[in-house]
């Protein structure tokens, strides 16, 4: 349905704008950090929705690998 499609356009975009967080010469911030693990863990949880159980798990560990310790 559209919610699907909808769900695979905006992975689509948090893919693409998570790569150029990272594509780059220099190391990310620790903001692009935090915004690279926030899409991360919003594709978990629309991956999760729609039973995409391998995605969600992917995204999920990649959050965890992601996700500063506070200082």
């Amino acid at each position: 349905g559209s919610a699907y499609r909808i769900f695979f356009d905006e992975l689509h975009r948090h893919l693409e704008q998570t790569r150029d967080i990272f594509d780059g010469d220099a190391l990310p911030g620790k903001d692009e950090v935090y915004e690279a693990c926030a899409r991360f863990h919003t594709i978990k949880g629309g991956a999760g929705f729609f039973k995409l159980q391998d995605l969600a798990a992917v995204a999920g560990k990649l959050e965890e690998l992601l996700n500063l310790p506070p200082e």
